[in-house]
């Protein structure tokens, strides 16, 4: 039996083909030659025709072929169903580095609530095309919204035949828009989107901004096409004058200015990638020059080769390749210190050393240095040229001005100013540009490299100055053609060098400035066809700088000139438009000609005599050469004379006083502080003849004597032997009255120096003194951005940011350094872009720094200099995982910490809560402390006098002159109680077991409150020292007199008041002291107010066992009809109320985004913290989560509220004190342990 050919089906794997009939699998199978004369008749054949699985061959179109490719025709009716089924489609875009489609999926569906098909169908680039079946559905979706999914709003658009994502051009962006400034009278809706539209289509403006809640800046949501270059002023006209109205944009997606698209930045644009890519590639005709050599003899090939070698490398030219400033990009071939394989390697020696121990390790620091230490290419003139590696470049001190190399001897681009300005600063400067600031304008002079790549460092530095929005003009040689007319003879340039400067100068919104003279600037001196001229010298500026240098309007200040045109434009003319106007203006030209030979004939001579007189009256304050000295350091005494000699001034010798400071060379000597501690003895010599009680010196010690030298000491570190004789002449004055004299029964200097509630009297030691202040000057060293603090660094600092180890021989460096070290340990970093961080020495990531925490020799750390900018990509962690490794094993933990690489790195206090640096702070967490004492109420209670209080420190510290401690101390005398005569003389009998005040009634009963003890105490120690010294032996009414003084006295200075009882009554009325009843209760009202429409109210709440105890937060959500939407606890472990309480804030907030509520109103019973979050001052452990989540709601508002009406959240924070730390418990609606809630609109009563 014969069978007839078989024929090929196309079938699809999947039963049910999917809609787009793209998803499924096709294969070729055969199909049974029994069936091929039999059609496949279903019940539904002809619905299903379109989704039939099988398809014959022969019904399919044959393909062709169209030049070198195979081509397809789709039939006509096969292409109308496609359009038929998807004409209910619309396309978004999603960023799915955010959301997966899945989550995008869920979302969606739940939003829309489709009643039909809808499917969400990924097509590349981020594009989806959204799958509908019908026209009700496609109408909700496109009408309905604004649709968020993930944080991202969409962006509909009608799906239309043959889309391709990758032709898609998406260059619009919503974007907040702020007006600072703007007067309260133009913030109404109409007037704010009328503003903003011109910037793009307004959307919808702030709540903040509708309400006036503040007046620093109204903000508009505007849809804005980032192709189009945004103005930063825009001219505002009304009726009765116009003005200028500044313009700020919020943030902006990243846009990439090559492809017109938002999704990259031009740095990350693949297109350009490519381009770099085959425009570096090998050339070909390299090849052939070497085939081509082969060819000649050797002689011929040495003459060659000599001849390339003199045109490379000329005699007289000597170049090294260095780094510019500290910059992370190495040049040429050598290897960056700051990328990842730098840190790897630092990493790695680190973990070797650490596991190792260093007594069994050999000494090899060459080897050290050449693992971790990056080559730099260094190219020399001579006979034999080779790469070196370079350790160590020695800068030159270039004291004429800023130069663009600093490691060379001469450098490309050098920025002069004549004697007399104002210095200008510095803004950005690399081996292509040197940027300045002077007076408001930034200046740029470029020099730009030859290679593409290179200069694209360039073009990147550009678009950064661009961004500061000042009047900017950049000039000089770029190296760069903008177009094909800049160029004549030669092959030219690859396009894509065209393209970036193109871009560049389109981003930064700069305008080429018309030249004068030659075209081009730059030939290849050859003749010929060989002549090549380009046009590389330009200027280019931006609408600021044209706008500040518009003109000098001198004219319109005359007021004559503006008669002048009124008149001669008022009087008429006949004849056509256009003819009245020209006869007008040359009118108009001629009367300002004879208006200006008239008004203004003798400008020159006006100014000429304007500069006369101005000199005539400065001549005052001309400075005297006579008067003035030049104080040199090391310097050679013919150089001394010479500058000497050129500005006509005095030659001066060190030490020289200057405001009071003694100027020295070299460390500070015990002579060099002498004469302030001369002031110090001075001073209290002039009070020893007074008669001070011992409150009264310790006042004076405190507010002057330990102040004399307090300026001297911000700069300075004072010696131990100067410290100390500064303390001996404080401490005999304190106790004798005396600067010289001492006293025979004293208290150890270290507890008088020690806070009262540790047992001392709050006097500083010069010593902490002296480190407090230096430590202050080392935070504004390391923090403070103004000329004073960069000239320092500069000094001392290497070029990886660290401290000097050599010996500098400066007066104030020497007691700075050890300061800076200390400051540096109690200070931590809000990371931002972690540039200025380093990896190793600061605190980042714990309390202490990799260097404390790894034990690692000095010669080995030398070497680490990573920045913790290299484990940061895309505002997120990539830290290699031998990194991450040592850095688990260290406690630090990378995904705990909260990343925003586009805020800047602050350097925090971290003993503040706001990150402040105060001396106060200082002497509270850096100096020695001792034990809390017990008896510290006693002697800082408001009851008690001044001199009361010190008599009883001098008490309870065992110190007064009692016979008994004198005979311990060496005299020789006989002891007997001055008051009852009958027993030795010591604390204990004298204030407690004395019969003779007993008898006289003014014994120590103990129901007398603890203050009145003290007083009674000091009047028997008056009645002592009277019979000893003076031989007056008091009676027993004299004393009773003076303790009711004491008590009325007491009661003078007392702010409690009484119980009202009579009993109290009759007491008060026979001590005859004023009465002082006790105050009624304040009765306060406050009600639990239901939030707005369409918005959450959270409460918080804190709790916290103890001072610093284990603490718990709560957290209650509610909408705008009061019902309970849930309830969130929380323990925080141990911890301050203020921080709890911040912390409950800083959840609700978190949970608010998790759930996507959009506007909310926080409320707590802590007004500092509400006060805190309210004006942004969020402390700074906090503050990276709270700038991340705050941006995250349309309106956020804060506000305060008793705990009486808040006493739902009080309930839930007192359950999360026994949760563990960490531990988190989400309940949704009311839970049980609620037993009642806040009511709205009714009265609760707060009674203080």
């Amino acid at each position: 039996m014969q069978h007839s050919p078989r024929t090929l089906t196309v079938r699809s794997l999947e039963t049910c083909p999917s809609v787009l009939g793209t998803g499924s699998i096709a294969r070729i199978c055969p199909r049974p030659p029994w069936t091929l004369n039999k059609p496949r008749v279903t019940p539904s054949s002809h619905r299903c025709r379109r989704y039939s699985p099988y398809y014959s061959l022969e019904q399919l179109p044959t393909p062709g072929k169209r030049g070198e490719f195979s081509s397809i025709k789709v039939t006509r009716e096969a292409h109308q169903r496609g359009l038929n089924r998807n004409k209910f489609n619309l396309v978004c875009r999603l960023d799915f580095q955010k959301i997966s489609i899945a989550e995008a999926r869920v979302q969606a569906i739940a939003l829309w609530k489709p009643k039909g098909t809808c499917r969400l169908i990924p097509v590349g680039k981020g594009y989806i095309t959204i799958f509908l079946d019908n026209k009700e559905d496609r109408n909700k979706i496109w009408t309905g919204g604004p649709w968020v999914i993930g944080k991202q709003l969409l962006r509909l658009s009608p799906w239309s035949p043959f889309f391709d994502p990758e032709k898609q051009r998406n260059t619009h962006a919503l974007v907040w828009v702020k007006f600072p400034g703007l007067g309260v009278e133009f913030w109404e809706v109409d007037t704010l989107m009328a503003i903003g539209r011109t910037l793009g289509t307004p959307i919808q403006v702030d709540q903040s901004s509708t309400t006036m809640e503040f007046g620093y800046f109204a903000k508009v949501l505007v849809d804005i096409d980032l192709e189009e270059p945004t103005p930063n002023k825009i001219l505002v006209e009304v009726e009765g004058g116009d003005f200028w109205q500044k313009v700020e944009l919020g943030a902006t997606p990243k846009f990439c200015c090559h492809c017109k698209i938002i999704g990259h930045t031009f740095v990350e644009c693949r297109a350009i990638k490519e381009q770099v890519q085959q425009a570096e590639d090998p050339r070909k005709h390299h090849h052939e020059a070497s085939a081509a050599e082969d060819s000649l003899t050797n002689n011929q090939k040495k003459r060659i080769r000599k001849k390339n070698k003199e045109r490379l490398y000329p005699k007289e030219r000597t170049w090294t390749w260095v780094r510019s400033h500290g910059n992370a990009e190495a040049r040429g071939r050598s290897a960056s210190p700051n990328s990842p394989h730098q840190l790897l390697k630092e990493t790695a020696i680190i973990q070797l050393q650490s596991a190792l121990k260093w007594a069994d390790m050999v000494d090899d620091v060459e080897r050290d240095s050449a693992l971790i230490n990056y080559e730099e290419v260094r190219k020399i003139s001579g006979k034999n040229r080779q790469v070196h590696l370079m350790k160590n470049v020695k800068k030159k001190n270039v004291r004429s001005g800023v130069g663009g190399y600093p490691n060379t001897r001469l450098g490309n681009l050098w920025c002069l100013c004549k004697f007399g300005f104002n210095a200008p600063v510095l803004v950005a400067a690399s081996s292509q540009h040197l940027t300045i600031s002077y007076d408001g304008l930034l200046l740029s002079a470029i020099h730009g490299l030859t290679s593409i790549s290179a200069r694209r460092a360039l073009w990147t530095d550009m678009e950064s100055i661009a961004n500061l929005n000042l009047p900017w003009l950049a000039i000089g040689d770029f190296n760069c053609i903008r177009s094909w007319d800049d160029q004549s003879g030669g092959t030219g340039p690859l396009p894509c060098s065209i393209t970036d400067f193109n871009d560049c100068i389109d981003a930064c919104s700069l305008t080429e400035s018309f030249s004068s003279g030659p075209k081009d600037s730059w030939c290849n001196n050859q003749k010929g066809r060989g002549r090549i001229l380009r046009r590389l010298d330009r200027a280019l500026y931006n609408n600021a700088w044209i706008s500040k240098f518009d003109g000098w309007p001198c004219w319109v200040t005359v007021s004559s000139f503006r008669d002048l045109v009124i008149n001669s434009w008022s009087e008429s003319l006949l004849g056509d438009p256009l003819y009245v106007l020209m006869k007008k203006l040359q009118r108009l030209k001629a009367a300002i000609k004879t208006w200006k030979k008239e008004n203004l004939g003798g400008l020159r001579s006006q100014i000429d005599t304007y500069v006369a007189d101005l000199a005539d009256i400065q001549i005052h304050q001309w400075v005297n050469k006579h008067k003035c000295k030049i104080l040199a350091g090391s310097i050679s005494p013919i150089r001394l004379k010479n500058i000497a000699t050129l500005f006509g001034f005095g030659v001066g010798t060190l030490p020289k006083k200057y405001l009071g400071i003694p100027l020295v060379q070299g460390r500070v000597s015990k002579a060099t502080v002498a004469p302030l501690i001369d002031n110090i003895r001075s001073r209290a010599s002039g009070w020893s003849g007074k008669l001070l009680s011992f409150q009264s010196r310790v006042v004076l010690v405190n507010s002057i004597l330990t102040s004399l030298h307090i300026y001297n000491m911000a700069i300075y570190k004072w010696l131990i032997a100067a410290v100390k004789e500064g303390e001996r002449i404080i401490r005999n004055f304190l106790w004798f009255g005396d600067p010289v004299k001492k006293k025979f029964l004293t208290i150890k200097w270290a507890k008088v120096c020690k806070h009262p509630s540790e047992g001392g009297i709050g006097i500083k030691s010069l010593k902490d003194i002296n480190i407090a202040m230096l430590m202050k000057l080392g935070w504004a060293f390391l923090n403070d951005h103004k000329p004073w603090a960069k000239f320092p660094r500069a000094k001392f600092l290497n070029k990886e940011g660290l401290l000097t180890q050599y010996y500098k021989n400066s007066s104030i460096w020497t007691g700075l350094k050890e300061e800076i070290v200390t400051v540096k340990a109690h200070s931590k970093w809000i990371i931002g872009s972690c540039k200025d961080i380093d990896f190793w020495r600061d605190c980042w990531g714990s309390d202490s720094a990799i260097y404390d925490l790894v034990e690692i020799p000095d010669d080995i750390w030398k070497h680490c200099t990573a920045k913790l900018s290299q484990i940061i990509h895309h505002n997120s962690w990539s830290a290699p995982p031998e990194v991450a490794e040592l850095l688990g094993s260290l406690g630090i933990d990378l995904n705990g910490i909260i990343l925003n690489s586009s805020d800047k790195d602050i350097r925090v206090w971290k003993h503040c809560p706001h990150g402040l640096f105060s001396v106060h702070s200082v002497f509270q967490h850096t100096s020695s402390h001792a034990p809390k004492v017990w008896w510290y109420p006693f002697t800082n209670s408001k009851v008690i006098l001044p001199r009361i209080a010190s008599f009883a420190w001098r008490i309870y510290h065992n110190s007064l002159a009692t016979e008994d401690l004198l005979i311990k101390r060496g005299l020789h005398i006989t002891s007997r109680c001055s008051l009852c005569r009958c027993n030795m003389e010591n604390m204990q009998h004298l204030f407690w077991n004395c019969p003779r005040p007993t008898e006289s009634g003014i014994g120590l009963p103990r129901c007398f409150n603890s203050k009145l003890v003290l007083n009674i105490v000091y009047l028997i120690w008056i009645a002592r020292n009277a019979f000893v010294f003076e031989s007056y032996s008091h009676s027993i009414n004299d004393i009773k007199r003076r303790s009711l003084v004491a008590i009325k006295d007491a009661a003078g200075l007392s702010c409690n008041s009484m119980a009202n009882n009579c009993l109290e009554l009759s007491i008060i009325v026979a001590l005859g002291v004023p009465i002082k009843a006790r105050p009624l209760p304040r009765i306060q009202s406050t009600t639990w107010d239901l939030p707005w429409f369409q918005e959450v109210k959270i409460n918080c709440g804190a709790v916290v066992i103890g001072a610093t105890g284990n603490a718990g937060v709560g957290v209650a959500a509610r909408n705008h009809l009061g019902d309970v939407l849930g309830v969130l606890t929380k323990g925080v472990g141990n911890t301050t109320l203020f921080f709890s309480e911040c912390e409950a804030i800083l959840g609700a907030i978190d949970w608010a985004v998790q759930n996507n509520w959009k506007k909310i109103w926080i409320e707590s019973f802590s007004q500092i913290a509400i006060l805190d979050f309210s004006k942004n001052h969020v402390p700074w452990p906090q503050r990276a989560r709270w700038n991340r989540m705050k941006t995250s709601f349309e309106q956020i508002r804060f506000s305060h509220c008793w705990k009486v009406a808040n006493f739902s959240v009080y309930q839930a924070a007192k359950r999360g004190v026994s949760l563990p730390v960490g531990n988190l418990e989400t309940f949704l609606g009311r839970p049980h342990f609620l037993t009642k809630i806040e009511e709205p609109n009714v009265c609760y009563f707060r009674f203080t």
